[in-house]
């Protein structure tokens, strides 16, 4: 990307995605039912809610010093969009805390 970055110079932090498989059994009581209660799944679509919320509203943060701030920016959205096939919206750059006038351009 043009500038080097020492590699210890930047800190991921990439949360692991949600775990619905053991709410999906949990009991929730129910009156009119001959065991006295129903899943949680039969209920409320957790399944489906989980995966649209981990496609879109789960987040990871990349953390780098000031000064690579840019480079950083620049080859991350280049990693994650040609190799994971993530997209990163304008709020990815807001995220960034970076000065409006310090955003490339094609970010």
């Amino acid at each position: 990307m043009g500038q080097y970055v020492p590699p210890e110079d930047i800190w991921l932090d990439m949360p692991p995605g949600l775990r619905m498989d053991e709410g999906i059994g949990w009991p929730v009581k129910s009156v009119g039912e001959s065991k006295g209660f129903i899943t949680l799944r039969d209920l409320f679509p957790v399944d489906d809610w989980a995966k649209a919320f981990q496609e879109n509203k789960w987040k990871g943060h990349i953390f780098t010093r000031p000064e690579y701030v840019n480079v950083v920016f620049k080859a991350a959205k280049t990693v994650l969009e040609g190799c994971f096939d993530l997209k990163l919206n304008k709020f990815a750059k807001i995220l960034c805390k970076m000065d409006e006038d310090n955003i490339p351009n094609d970010a």
